[in-house]
Parts: C-alpha cells; structure tokens; sequence
C-alpha cells in the first residue's frame, strides 16, 4: 500500500514538472508572439546603413568554454515571427547560426573563463538566408529545466535548474526574458560585457540547450 501511494506521488511530482517547464516555455515564447516589430530597433536610411534587429531564441546546442574551441558552430531557434523592413518573413523555429570567437577555461593563474559568440545567418525554411552579424544582448536559464528528460545541468558556473515557480532552494520563480533584458538573469557567478563576451570565475562557461537568448545584430546582406 505503502509503495503504491509513493508511486502516485512521484507521478503526480513529475507531472508537475513537466505542466511547470511547459508554462515556462510558453511565457517566454509569448513575451515576443505578439511583437513582430520587436526586431525592428531601427530600419535602413536613405544612405542605407545596415538595419538593427534583436532576436529572442532558445539554444540549440550546449556549450563548455573547456570543450569548445574558436571557430565551433553555435545554433539557436527563434521563439517569435519577426518581419524585417524590407517585408521578409523570419518565422518562430527559424535557424540562428554562429560560431565561437573565443573560448578559455580557468587554468592556473588565470581570473577568469570566457566564451564569445559571433551569430552569422538566419537559415529560413525555404532553404534562404539572411546574414547577419550579431551577439549576445542577454542569456537566462533554460524554460525547460525541470521538464522530465530535458533538464540541464549547468555545471559549477551556473545555478542549479530552476523550476517555474520553484527552485532548489525555495519560492524564486522563473526569470524569463522580455524586451528590456540585458545582461545575465537567473545564473549565479556569470557575466556579459556589452560586446557579448560571457565570463565567470569558475572553471568554465557553460551554457545548456535551450538557455533563453537575446541576440543584438545588424542585416547584412540575403
């Protein structure tokens, strides 16, 4: 009897979980459903200077400033439609490409680890492209985390996995990024300096997959 009701527990915790994770997931991704100018923060003038957008995404790939070199290939997914001024279409789930510029563990007598992130192209569905040259405006913890099967582990550089609602170590809920973020939210002991340089004192930078993104970046050139 006894078993039989710590296994309903259980499932019923699980189910939980993966209700919170979900919720999480869909707050961010609405924070910028309805906001397809949002990638509009300024649009070409007549002497045709590049146009400036912003990008919310989720990580496609997990990321370890000890394990990754310069030049490794970096992807993201785009969690709202966007329109850019000259009327092309970068809907939800489109591809972000990248690639790292720098990436330095901690060794012996160094302050600090980093890792830099060069973001390139937009790769839509129809097989087009939009080049861009872009960075990191802000990063927060994977909307996932707690979702059965798709948690992350983000390592001594970051703080244990949040849960919507519910953390490790009590109430704190969620932080989700929206339009005015800048900077780290919700990960303990990292850094982002305004050229998109990620930092900490720990032995590496890791970031997991599906880490909230906000990529600043100039069009230039399909």
């Amino acid at each position: 009897m006894g078993t039989q009701t710590t296994q309903k527990h259980t499932k019923r915790l699980s189910t939980s979980a993966s209700l919170f994770a979900a919720a999480a997931l869909i707050s961010f991704t609405s924070l910028f459903a309805s906001h397809s100018a949002f990638a509009k923060t300024g649009t070409p003038a007549a002497d045709q200077k590049p146009e400036q957008i912003v990008i919310p995404a989720l990580l496609d790939t997990t990321l370890d400033s000890k394990k990754q070199s310069s030049g490794g290939q970096v992807e993201a997914k785009t969690v709202a439609d966007l329109k850019l001024s000259d009327g092309t279409d970068i809907p939800k789930g489109t591809t972000v490409i990248g690639h790292i510029t720098d990436a330095k563990a901690k060794g012996k007598g160094d302050a600090v680890s980093t890792l830099t992130i060069q973001f390139d192209k937009l790769t839509l569905k129809d097989g087009k492209t939009v080049n861009i040259e872009g960075h990191l405006r802000a990063v927060g913890p994977n909307p996932h985390a707690g979702d059965q099967g798709d948690g992350v582990d983000y390592g001594t550089s970051m703080n244990k996995p949040i849960y919507h609602g519910q953390s490790s170590g009590g109430s704190e809920t969620m932080p989700l990024l929206n339009n005015d973020s800048n900077g780290v939210e919700g990960i303990k002991n990292l850094g982002l300096d305004e050229n998109g340089m990620l930092r900490t004192g720990d032995k590496a930078v890791k970031l997991g997959h599906n880490t909230q993104m906000l990529i600043a970046a100039k069009v230039v050139g399909q």
